[in-house]
């Protein structure tokens, strides 16, 4: 997929990301609005998105993702091209009408055959305290209308047909939910273990045909002030403004939509993708400050965050023992992150040199698995990673190194052992890797072992997806890369304060820098 830097893009995405409470707040400026994308059509090819007559995103396939997007309020001509064509070839033209302080879901669903743009209007005020709000859109062309219940059968959102939202607020909690056909106790999509948290939007999108049906999961921090819940709704979206996509194509039609802009909007830099790694075995919880505001508190050993899109640019951090003021902060620096980058930062080590590692991830997309191995574990020493047969991996991996290596999709089971030894000290056994999903393996120093922690991410545009389940082909052997080490570099004692907005979202990107003074080490593969 290709980016045109002139103009941003704005349609066609599908986001998962499972939370370690983001801490922006979604909200948009005055005389702006906020707008996230779905390609939730799952037969339709590749397109090209153009915004007001000029090319955004070439080559988007289904299942690709956005977050919110802040852009000035006003109206967009959008057209939908297949991917290689112009804008002359557009089968889906319209313009959309976007009205500021608002914020807006744009889907393009249904089967290829009736192709469909769709336009959910999205809650983003903040939840009261305590509680969570869950979003679920049916994007799913020939799925029946469904329910969304708790595991024992109690209903939260029911007769939930396809082009629909249903919203609702609920206290924060781990919920065990499942999804079935309206007045059936057959689930169509098991979502034990959904850890909600307060404060933040999670939109569930329910895509692809029956019998392949997947759920994927936006997360999307709220202010933090107190509002009033919202009671369970599902509610029909505006007709779509375009002909469907025929085969040959239509003469593409557009319904006006109100108040057009005079003028071509500003186009918004793309966002830098950031996640985030305790690792340090015997520090303790820790507070975090963004730009003087306290954004985390209180954040454990042994957590790690999936990407959290933010703003490229320079934020002041600080650092401190959890409950402690800013003035007591340990670490007090500013931390610059490059727009359409992605980076997985780690506090590392042990309290007495404990530091912030980070490295510089590949989110581009691929056909095969994507395997990335972080040795954060302290006093581990060189690792190999190894098929059960001894085929190797990975070798001679040291701490603060991490390598990368494809393979293709299928069931594996890996063991970690000394460097150039057989002593197994930890492993995975039956792990299912998908095509274009890359793993973070995480090892970690727990008390007394070695431990092993899987992310997924769908790498599509940089965040976070559950993988689509898929019978498991025999594990194949790959070649091992080399590892990257980087010599670490020193943080300045203080840093100066800045004003860029959403700062509250970067304090993931630096958790746990407590105790002494901390090593900033990039790492970059070659």
């Amino acid at each position: 997929m290709k980016f045109s830097l002139r103009m941003f893009m704005v349609l066609l995405a599908v986001l998962m990301v499972g939370a370690l409470s983001p801490q922006s707040s979604a909200q948009a400026q005055e005389g702006t609005t906020l707008l996230r994308v779905v390609h939730a059509s799952p037969d339709a090819p590749a397109v090209d998105i153009y915004l007001n007559g000029e090319a955004a995103l070439l080559d988007v396939p289904f299942f690709t993702a956005t977050g919110y997007i802040e852009l000035p309020a006003g109206t967009y001509a959008v057209a939908i091209a297949p991917a290689g064509t112009s804008l002359d070839d557009a089968v889906l033209t319209a313009d959309v009408s976007l009205m500021a302080g608002m914020a807006y879901t744009a889907a393009a669903a249904g089967a290829l055959a009736d192709l469909q743009l769709l336009a959910f209007e999205d809650n983003l005020s903040p939840t009261a305290e305590g509680e969570a709000r869950v979003a679920v859109y049916h994007l799913s062309p020939d799925a029946p209308a469904v329910d969304v219940k708790l595991a024992d059968g109690t209903p939260l959102l029911t007769d939930l047909p396809f082009s629909f939202v249903g919203t609702l607020d609920v206290p924060a909690a781990t919920y065990d939910l499942i999804v079935t056909p309206t007045g059936s106790d057959a689930v169509v999509l098991d979502l034990a273990g959904t850890m909600l948290e307060a404060g933040n939007l999670y939109s569930v999108f329910a895509t692809d045909f029956v019998g392949n049906l997947t759920a994927q999961l936006a997360v999307t921090a709220l202010t933090q002030e107190a509002a009033a819940p919202d009671e369970p709704t599902a509610e029909p979206m505006p007709e779509p403004t375009a002909e469907p996509m025929p085969d040959p194509m239509p003469e593409p039609t557009a319904e006006p939509m109100p108040d057009p802009m005079p003028e071509e909007p500003a186009v918004p830099a793309l966002p830098a993708s950031v996640r985030v790694a305790h690792a340090s075995p015997d520090a303790p919880a820790v507070d975090v400050y963004v730009n003087g505001d306290l954004t985390l508190s209180n954040v454990p050993f042994f957590t790690v965050s999936d990407y959290l899109e933010i703003p490229g640019g320079t934020y002041r951090i600080q650092v401190t023992p959890a409950g402690s003021a800013p003035e007591d902060a340990v670490i007090d620096a500013d931390v610059e992150v490059l727009p359409g980058r992605a980076y997985t930062i780690a506090a590392t080590g042990f309290v007495a040199t404990i530091g912030a590692s980070i490295f510089e991830d590949n989110l581009s997309p691929t056909n095969d698995a994507r395997l990335t191995v972080y040795h954060v574990a302290p006093d581990a020493g060189p690792v190999d990673v190894k098929l059960p047969d001894g085929t190797p991996l990975i070798e001679g991996l040291d701490f603060l190194e991490y390598a990368t290596l494809e393979v293709p999709p299928g069931t594996y089971s890996v063991n970690v052992t000394p460097a150039g030894s057989d002593a197994i000290l930890t492993g995975l056994t039956d792990a299912m890797l998908e095509s274009g999903v890359a793993y973070g393996v995480f090892a970690f120093l727990t008390p007394g072992a070695l431990a092993l922690d899987v992310v997924p991410v769908r790498v599509s545009e940089g965040v976070a997806a559950q993988p689509d389940p898929t019978p498991p082909p025999v594990a194949t052997p790959i070649p091992a890369p080399e590892p990257t080490p980087v010599p670490p570099v020193r943080l300045p004692d203080t840093a100066t304060g800045s004003t860029l907005p959403m700062g509250g979202l970067v304090a993931t990107a630096l958790l746990l820098m407590v105790a002494g003074g901390a090593a900033l080490a990039v790492r970059r593969r070659r």
